[in-house]
């Protein structure tokens, strides 16, 4: 089993799910078979684009998330910048600039996995963020497991 996270700060908020997708499956290297995600109130006008940009980059049996006034998480900064920069350099039509951009592309991710690594260890990184951009997303790896999700009405619950 294994649990890992990511929070962003970015304003897109395409761009702050590509970030923690990158980082969190550098991270957990593995099939995702859970996940939670926590999306500040400042996107509350982009709720609904944000299960569709998930479910575009990410395959997951069960996804389990809110909106809320503040998110608590370890910031990754992962920009992929080098890995565009390098497709960008590359001029001969495709194959010098694949092998760039794969070569590119790996040492990016090992970069971003040390680094979430690294904060996944250190409890002084945790950002706790309010009333600002952010997106927590949490995946689990669960092997063995069944996971099944299930839906509960407020009429539902007990007083």
């Amino acid at each position: 089993m294994k649990w890992v996270s990511a929070l962003s700060t970015r304003p897109s908020l395409e761009a702050a799910v590509d970030e923690v997708i990158a980082a969190t499956q550098a991270a957990l290297g593995a099939t995702p078979h859970l996940g939670f995600v926590f999306i500040s109130s400042t996107f509350a006008s982009e709720y609904p684009r944000l299960l569709p940009l998930l479910n575009e980059r990410l395959q997951l049996p069960a996804l389990i998330g809110c909106g809320c006034g503040g998110v608590i998480g370890n910031q990754v900064m992962a920009t992929g910048k080098e890995g565009r920069e390098a497709q960008e350099q590359a001029s001969d039509g495709g194959t010098t600039a694949d092998r760039i951009a794969d070569r590119t592309a790996d040492r990016t991710a090992d970069r971003v996995t040390d680094r979430v690594t690294d904060r996944f260890t250190d409890s002084e990184s945790l950002v706790e963020l309010e009333d600002e951009p952010a997106l927590v997303l949490c995946l689990a790896h669960l092997p063995g497991a069944t996971v099944s999700a299930f839906w509960l009405d407020e009429e539902d619950l007990p007083d």
